[in-house]
């Protein structure tokens, strides 16, 4: 969450408060998932993409590669079951092929990773067998879509922008930008609120997450 968050702050004019986000998503050290801490994970991604947003790029590429080895050493290591795992129960209930599953993370880390180091190709093609192996994967479609719109790293526009008129400079055109851009500051005044307002909440919660 810290990476969007400051994301959405920098579209918004607040540097300092973005970068203060992107350092804490980029520190971030283990995943705690199936019961246990996890050097990588999805969230890894996010981490090496906050070095990028804070100007450093060769530790942004060193995370990603070192997310991809990992990647491709899960794909091909056997999948255990852990007795502990909050997911055991859908395992023994569905019949869950952990190494499928498995190998299914490892397919989506990987698409992260090379998306990361700009092979965007490479990323498409494993996204793609994500959502074959698992159409419900919602990370990995995500990720299809922005990578289908061009925008892997950047926030969706908050807010339109304001329309320019075309035909001429009259009056009614200079009213009319005025009070869209009244009802813009407005708007932006709202986002900034319940950003706060929402850091606030991640922060107290789960001071370590991204």
């Amino acid at each position: 969450i810290h990476y969007w968050l400051g994301c959405a702050l920098s579209e918004l004019g607040e540097k300092n408060k973005a970068r203060e986000h992107w350092r804490t998503a980029a520190e971030f050290k283990g995943d705690f998932q199936e019961m246990s801490v996890r050097q990588f994970s999805e969230m890894t991604y996010y981490s090496a993409l906050s070095w990028e947003r804070l100007g450093q790029r060769a530790k942004a590429r060193k995370l990603f590669s070192e997310l991809l080895d990992y990647a491709q050493a899960l794909e091909q290591a056997p999948a255990k079951i852990d007795y502990f795992a909050t997911s055991l129960p859908t395992m023994l209930l569905f019949e869950d092929d952990l190494q499928f599953r498995q190998q299914t993370t490892a397919l989506f880390l990987q698409a992260q990773a090379q998306l990361g180091l700009g092979e965007k190709s490479t990323a498409r093609s494993l996204l793609k067998q994500v959502l074959q192996r698992d159409p419900n994967h919602a990370l990995a479609r995500d990720l299809w879509d922005q990578l289908s719109n061009g925008a892997t790293n950047s926030l969706p526009k908050l807010l339109p922008d304001l329309p320019a008129d075309t035909q001429g400079n009259g009056n009614g055109a200079d009213h009319a930008l005025s009070a869209n851009s009244q009802n813009g500051k407005a708007r932006r005044d709202s986002v900034r609120g319940s950003l706060d307002g929402r850091a606030g909440l991640e922060a107290s919660a789960n001071p370590g997450g991204i």
